[in-house]
């Protein structure tokens, strides 16, 4: 059962966005066949778009994945759900008349649904549109019976999207597990190709297309991963992208970044936004999940994504989910406020009956417009508490810290001190013992002395 207390679920409708590269001819229905295997394989290992590299002029954030996509080792192929009603309906392939004197673009168009062990009945809607840059677009909308929460499997892998090597709309690549932004073990370093993938991160940092948030997290050493397993639980293909650097490359980022650098030892989420003034940075305390507070930064992220207009192809795909949505599921949207109307003379033919219902009406708008109003109000609201609420168990979290730490430092303190008084009175009995032995020693003399006298005294 969920604890709606502990988990607030986010209950509208979520969206995803992104790119891929657009190497082999008919890339729009290759990608769309790859993503109907892999959804019907549970999301298991497709290859059809993985035999191709990509291409440094269309997309050079895909060199993250590695030197060539072909060679990327994927992990092993996930089993369906148990009891999983999963379905998918067949692509459907239209023409859209390009911009201008662009060639039309080919759009596939699908929906698909399955059950999830948190969030319940899921539905979702994928789109696909060919780019005039030479890439394809991807855009995903899903909706939820029982809300968002970070409990519950990403739409992006149960579609299979995150097998595919492809990459969200600033360049940073939609993968099934945190991004290391360090050599691997059996890979031999090299330190120009690894300051290279920084470098292109940072970038996707700062691109003003980037629709994924990003926690980049320092460790110490590479050791240190397989002991945060939160990093595994919070990262969310497609929505939240966990990537991971130590020390060096923490430095390398910090130079790149000086004003967004990244805490050592700690972490720093970088907002879909895009903006510094919404950026949230953990303590080390905070990476090691103490108090769940990366876990809450996902359900926020959730919230916000569930509250904010789908963008680009994103929006085709939530127009085709409304669609195939049951009505009583559908996203309740408020009316836009209609424009003040001009003053008019009335006709002198219109009758009193249709001025009360003009009024009527407009009482109507205006009342929808004021809850409309109240609606943002309260997200906003309930956003700002959120925010408090984690800056405050940060806070709480650092202030606990200090205290273990003070204390620890004062018990050492007084262990050292019992130390030094042991110490202190081992030198005392000591410096008694030497004393005693002294006199022994002095008292012997004399007794040689004595007796060497006597000696003397009866020798012949």
């Amino acid at each position: 059962m969920i604890d709606d207390h502990a988990d607030p679920a986010c209950a509208g409708v979520i969206w995803m966005r992104g790119i891929a590269d657009a190497g082999p001819r008919r890339a729009t229905r290759a990608l769309a066949d790859a993503l109907f295997e892999a959804f019907g394989k549970g999301a298991a290992r497709t290859g059809v778009l993985q035999a191709c590299a990509p291409r440094a002029t269309a997309l050079p954030q895909s060199r993250l994945l590695g030197s060539r996509a072909a060679t990327l080792p994927l992990p092993p192929p996930r089993a369906p759900i148990p009891g999983d009603d999963a379905g998918i309906r067949p692509w459907r392939f239209d023409r859209e008349e390009g911009a201008g004197a662009d060639p039309p673009r080919l759009v596939a168009r699908t929906t698909a649904r399955w059950s999830d062990p948190a969030a319940g009945a899921v539905r979702a809607a994928v789109v696909l549109r060919d780019s005039p840059r030479g890439l394809v677009e991807w855009g995903v909308a899903a909706h939820a019976e029982r809300g968002w929460t970070h409990r519950a499997v990403a739409p992006c892998v149960r579609l299979g999207i995150d097998r595919q090597h492809i990459c969200d709309s600033g360049g940073l690549p939609v993968t099934g597990e945190p991004l290391k932004l360090f050599p691997l073990d059996g890979v031999q370093p090299d330190d120009g190709a690894e300051d290279e993938r920084l470098a292109l991160v940072a970038g996707s940092l700062g691109h003003p297309e980037r629709s994924v948030g990003v926690l980049v997290v320092s460790l110490d050493s590479r050791k240190a991963l397989s002991s945060i397993d939160t990093l595994f639980r919070v990262h969310w293909p497609g929505l939240l992208s966990v990537a991971v650097v130590i020390e060096p490359g923490r430095r390398v980022l910090a130079g790149l970044l000086p004003e967004r650098a990244i805490p050592a030892g700690g972490a720093r989420y970088f907002g879909s936004s895009g903006n510094a003034e919404d950026d949230t940075t953990f303590t080390r305390a905070a990476v090691r999940d103490r108090h769940g507070l990366l876990t809450a930064l996902l359900d926020d992220t959730l919230a916000a994504r569930s509250g904010a207009s789908p963008e680009g192809v994103a929006a085709d795909a939530a127009t085709l989910l409304n669609e195939h949505l049951p009505r009583r599921l559908r996203p309740k949207v408020p009316p836009p406020a209609e424009p003040p109307e001009e003053e008019t003379m009335p006709a002198v033919s219109e009758s009193a009956e249709s001025l009360a219902a003009a009024g009527e009406e407009r009482a109507a708008s205006e009342l929808d417009r004021l809850r409309s109003r109240l609606a943002e109000l309260e997200s906003v609201l309930a956003s700002s508490e959120r925010r408090t609420k984690r800056q405050l168990t940060l806070l709480r979290d650092e202030a606990s810290a200090a205290e273990q730490a003070r204390s620890q430092a004062e018990q050492h303190a007084d262990h050292l001190a019992g130390q030094l008084a042991d110490a202190l009175t081992e030198r005392d009995l000591f410096e008694e013992a030497l004393d005693d032995a002294e006199a022994e020693r002095d008292a012997a003399v004399r007794d040689r002395g004595v007796l060497a006298a006597r000696l003397a005294d009866v020798a012949p």
